[in-house]
């Protein structure tokens, strides 16, 4: 009887979904060719798409380059405040857009999982000659979701990074929301998000901030890209393919077994990847720098960049 229940629930809500698709309609109607007229950076053709990104050389052969991986949802303007100080510190440094975000490529059909997002990040590293013996390793820095990537990349190619700098990096088991749970499911998930995910993602992207008066700020830098055809269906591919809660072994292997340093940033107000999985971290991986940052939450580091820099230097500088 529960099973009939549920079936006819999915039923009715897909056909809601579909209905309100119908009346609605879809603001995601931008093709990336049109959105990316006014993209700031580069655009590099990779194996897998059009990759947007923007790349700095080191002040001098000696200073190595930081790689920095952004999250789930945000574009590479969430390292905008990181990526300008490395810079002038003297690092190299390289932010991209992940595919299905920004201005890269949105590519039909894809399952965004660690080995989509692993062989975009060794592409573009490879397309600008920053995996030569001369260049020397690379620091790499997740944000959330990032996190995990960087983590898997550093796993499959050790020998291409120095050591991780993650922000409230996911991967240790968390609870995932009702509403993420739900969309997962297959079709009914696809139809929900087409109807309603543009309202979903907005009216939950202040959980982001703990600051609430650079909202304004964020959403206005964040938006456009939901315009953009195929977003949606990208961070929806994601939910269902990244190993969000499952990639505690591979944390442990990189730092236990391969010895990669790592270092943990988190704010204790985070509403996205919540305080307490960075405390099951930092209570597994002892080796790991820890730093809680008052009053932050879960981009913390652009929230509160004077507060974040300094630590995130004082490690690349010890590494």
């Amino acid at each position: 009887m529960l099973r009939w229940f549920r079936t006819l629930l999915i039923l009715e809500l897909l056909a809601i979904a579909i209905v309100a698709s119908l009346i609605v309609g879809d603001p995601e109607n931008r093709p990336d060719a049109d959105a990316r007229r006014d993209a700031p950076g580069r655009l590099m053709q990779l194996s897998q798409g059009v990759t947007h990104f923007e790349h700095a050389p080191p002040a001098s052969p000696e200073q190595p380059t930081v790689v920095l991986v952004p999250g789930l949802a945000t574009p590479y303007f969430v390292w905008d405040h990181t990526y300008s100080d490395l810079r002038n510190a003297g690092f190299g440094v390289l932010r991209y857009d992940l595919y299905g975000r920004g201005y890269s490529d949105r590519p039909a059909g894809a399952a965004h999982d660690v080995e989509f997002f692993d062989r975009q990040l060794r592409d573009l590293i490879a397309a600008l000659a920053l995996d030569t013996e001369s260049r020397g390793p690379l620091h790499l820095g997740g944000l959330s979701m990032g996190g995990v990537i960087s983590v898997h990349f550093a796993d499959r190619h050790p020998e291409l990074v120095r050591s991780l700098s993650l922000i409230a990096p996911a991967g240790f088991p968390l609870e995932i929301p009702a509403i993420a749970r739900f969309v997962r499911l297959p079709l009914v998930g696809d139809y929900f998000i087409h109807a309603f995910g543009h309202g979903i993602f907005m009216n939950r992207l202040h959980r982001n901030l703990y600051n609430q008066s650079l909202f304004a700020e964020y959403r206005t830098a964040f938006e456009p890209q939901m315009y953009v055809h195929g977003t949606k269906a990208a961070l929806l591919s994601s939910l269902r393919h990244m190993p969000l809660g499952t990639s505690r072994p591979v944390y442990e292997r990189v730092v236990q077994q391969r010895g990669v340093p790592l270092q943990l940033i988190w704010g204790p107000e985070d509403l996205i990847v919540p305080y307490r999985v960075g405390e099951a971290m930092r209570e597994a991986l002892p080796a790991a720098r820890w730093h809680s940052i008052p009053d932050g939450g879960h981009i913390v580091h652009w929230e509160k960049p004077d507060a974040v820099f300094p630590k995130l230097l004082n490690f690349l500088k010890d590494h």
